[in-house]
């Protein structure tokens, strides 16, 4: 089994046993409570590994994570007091449909569907009717709680899409939220089960951790295809286990519901068109009437994209700019890949900070590449890293560097 395959099974699994372990959890433990302490632990802890990523956050683009965080975390917050009454698979399969809700919101501010789209829609949310009527527990108030937190939840993807949301503060912020809204509203434990301690360490260690790690290796290592796989395999697989593990009630009915969801979040990922023959599809592609571009944030190549208008997509992790801006997306585009190319052939070079005739000849005559975050140059060939070293050396002893 390749490593890719490894990865993808493993990060179907991490995601797919949360909803089972979220009920195992507040079958004993205060669920806005411990729902809380799951997501601050995992914020502190990816602020720990990746501080940088807070440090250089604006006061406004904080706040506005913070809100995001608020948003998302609270509906999950929500999902989690209402799984005390549903069943684990019930609720993945419901959460499952928050792609569809996301077209929808997108519709109501304009971002309007194609006809292909629309009927995709219809059919999703015919599935979500499906598995609401198909099951034991029908359409309970609980069942509805967890449909409502789904759009909050969608709603809260779209706003961190369009404001360029950090999860570094998502994590924590709404973390603090949901453990005031527990002392607020008097949660307290039902009871002292090992089960549910140690489900809550596996939402923390395994959902949270394992799987951020596990997805973020993938987009760096997988075409974006078959990692989108795991927005409708993990509801299939939360099912299954709810059904095997926790012996939840096994309903074909449901089983058509959910793969009605499935299909119809499946085809909506299968819209992703490439960009340019020489552009990998994990890196870029055009989705309907946009074009969605990965690159790390605080680098050049992010700031070049912003200034074309990109904005921020969190459910892709992709900036986004209108299919208007193709032609300069690719070329920007092709230059970061052209750019990392020479990074990854190890040709560098240490360029004073003073020696500004050096840089400027590195840069602007040799094009060479800098890289932001160590301060060093990437040079496209070894003549050019000779040429380089001797100048600095040069300036050194006191030489001059050329015009």
């Amino acid at each position: 089994m390749s490593k890719v395959l490894l990865a993808m099974v493993l990060l179907w699994l991490c995601w797919g046993s949360s909803f089972p372990a979220m009920r195992v959890m507040v079958q004993a433990l205060p669920p806005l409570t411990a729902s809380g302490a799951v997501f601050l632990t995992a914020g502190i802890v990816l602020v720990a590994v990746r501080p940088r990523a807070v440090l250089r956050l604006s006061p406004r683009r904080i706040a506005v994570s913070a809100g995001v965080g608020v948003c998302l975390l609270g509906a999950q917050g929500a999902i989690a007091v209402a799984m005390r009454h549903v069943f684990a698979g019930t609720a993945a399969l419901l959460v499952a449909a928050v792609p569809l809700w996301i077209v929808a919101l997108r519709a109501l501010t304009g971002d309007r569907p194609d006809r292909a789209g629309v009927l995709r829609l219809l059919a999703g949310f015919a599935g979500v009717a499906i598995v609401l009527g198909g099951g034991d527990q029908g359409w309970s108030a609980w069942v509805l709680v967890v449909v409502a937190a789904s759009v909050v939840w969608a709603a809260g993807t779209l706003w961190a899409a369009r404001s360029g949301a950090s999860a570094a503060v998502q994590l924590p912020a709404g973390g603090v939220v949901l453990l005031v809204a527990g002392y607020v509203t008097g949660e307290v434990a039902t009871g002292t089960g090992t089960a549910s301690w140690l489900a809550f360490w596996h939402l923390v260690l395994v959902d949270a951790l394992a799987g951020f790690a596990l997805f973020t290796w993938l987009l760096r290592s997988a075409p974006l295809s078959l990692v989108s796989t795991y927005s409708y395999a993990v509801p299939v697989v939360a099912y299954l286990i709810g059904v095997l593990v926790l012996g939840e009630p096994f309903s074909p009915v449901v089983l058509v519901g959910a793969a009605v969801i499935v299909v119809a979040v499946a085809y909506a990922h299968a819209d992703m068109k490439p960009l340019h023959d020489e552009i990998p599809l994990r890196r870029a592609w055009q989705e309907g009437r946009r074009v969605y571009v990965r690159c790390s944030r605080d680098t050049r190549f992010f700031r070049q994209l912003h200034r074309l208008g990109a904005k921020w997509d969190e459910g892709r992790s992709a900036l986004w700019v209108g299919s208007g801006k193709k032609d300069q997306t690719v070329e920007l585009v092709l230059a970061m890949l052209e750019a990392r190319t020479v990074m990854n052939e190890g040709r560098w070079a240490d360029i004073p900070y003073d020696a500004t005739d050096i840089h400027d000849h590195a840069v602007f005559d040799l094009r060479a590449v800098h890289d932001e975050k160590t301060g060093r140059y990437a040079m496209r060939t070894d003549e050019h890293l000779a040429e380089i070293i001797r100048l600095v050396r040069a300036w050194h002893d006191g030489g001059k560097s050329p015009e």
